[in-house]
């Protein structure tokens, strides 16, 4: 039998186990009995139960977070801002001059923070933690 006569692009499989494979995608998960035991807790992407030695969720890191990056810092949290193109480059090309930012430890998201805090103050809303 050929797949293209067919219509079908796997006509090599054979009608009967087409049908089975139809049958098995039909099937509904058993309903557990009361009294009996939970079903082991499963990876709700790959429907693999976890805890078997090479399955599991998440994958592990290789390398340990580092404490003073600032996404790790649990009083900081992410704000986005639409800025244009030609503004974000100008102020990447000035960050990295080191003429501009000496030898400070400077990048966009401190820069950004510096100047919303600076504009807080002068509109009247200092921050009180600071």
């Amino acid at each position: 039998m050929s797949g293209r006569a067919s219509g079908n692009r796997f006509g090599w499989l054979s009608e009967e186990e087409d049908q089975r494979a139809e049958e098995a995608r039909q099937e509904e998960p058993p309903v557990p009995l009361p009294g009996s035991p939970a079903p082991e807790p499963t990876d709700l992407r790959s429907g693999l139960p976890h805890g078997l030695p090479g399955i599991g969720g998440r994958r592990k890191r290789n390398r340990p977070k580092n404490p003073e990056a600032l996404r790790n810092d649990p009083a900081r949290m992410m704000a986005g801002a639409r800025i244009r193109k030609d503004v974000r480059r100008r102020v990447d090309q000035a960050l990295a001059d080191p003429a501009v930012s000496g030898d400070a430890k400077t990048n966009f998201s401190l820069l950004v923070e510096g100047l919303l805090v600076r504009w807080l103050e002068e509109v009247g809303y200092p921050l009180h933690g600071r």
